[in-house]
């Protein structure tokens, strides 16, 4: 399915049955939402008050507000670590993350897409982290990270027991752009690249049901946030919690967040 650069309208609500992304968060007990970094669309700005949109790249990245849904957002309050804007991705050097304080989404229904292009592959940086609320790090049963784990794709978390549960995508690097994904499904998990299964677990028993910590885009959390990754988020960042989408709606955002970004 090929959607070029999609037109998603931003103005008078759109009903669910002609909107597929809307229609997902239309259904009952849907958590999370849609993100795009694409600053034509008007959902982002250049400090976390929201004054002034971003209108150029280049411009700093301070708070990005959801195209689709209502529980998520991500902001920087720190000028110092805002992302910058591009051509529909948003830039980060090495320094800079967005953060979301205590979404409280599921860690055991949860799916998560984006399209991410890392410019340097360097070991050990988070992409997404689920933080605890301890304020210690990701390593903890309420909490988890993707990232670049020795050169590939990565879930990992703590299972309870002092070890860490992984899914390493080996042989897939996340240094060339692509789209993916992760499935959460109680004690399952599987990460796709490009719609393709490239790694899988079934040992997330121990992983807590939801969190109370933050979420992260662009680092992992060791205590504050540590670990971060220099590269693009591209297009889209979906979200979905509380719920395991259909196999429908995954192949939906996994299109739509492919042609957001144009790959």
């Amino acid at each position: 399915m090929n959607f070029g650069r999609l037109s998603l309208t931003l103005g008078p609500a759109r009903s669910a049955s002609s909107d597929p992304l809307s229609a997902i968060f239309a259904v009952p007990g849907t958590r999370g939402g849609v993100l795009s970094f694409d600053y034509t669309r008007n959902r982002m700005w250049t400090t976390s008050d929201r004054t002034t949109l971003v209108t150029a790249e280049t411009d700093p990245i301070g708070y990005v507000a959801p195209l689709y849904g209502t529980g998520l957002y991500v902001q920087q309050t720190n000028a110092a670590a805002r992302p910058v804007a591009g051509d529909a991705r948003a830039t980060l050097s090495g320094s800079q993350y967005l953060q979301m304080p205590t979404p409280g989404f599921s860690l055991r229904k949860r799916f998560i897409c984006f399209a991410v292009e890392q410019t340097a592959d360097v070991d050990y940086k988070g992409f997404v982290t689920s933080a605890p609320a301890s304020g210690l790090d990701w390593n903890q049963s309420s909490a988890f990270t993707v990232g670049n784990e020795d050169g590939h794709m990565a879930f990992i978390a703590n299972v309870g027991s002092g070890s860490d549960m992984a899914a390493k995508a080996a042989g897939a690097g996340p240094t060339p752009a692509a789209v993916w994904d992760i499935l959460i499904d109680g004690p399952s998990v599987e990460i796709s690249k490009d719609s393709v299964v490239v790694a899988s677990t079934t040992a997330n028993s121990q992983l807590a049901e939801t969190h109370a910590g933050d979420l992260l885009l662009g680092c992992r959390y060791e205590g504050a946030p540590s670990s971060f990754f220099g590269g693009h988020f591209r297009g889209l960042y979906a979200d979905i919690s509380d719920r395991i989408p259909t196999g429908d709606e995954i192949a939906f955002v996994r299109d739509a967040t492919a042609a957001e970004a144009g790959l």
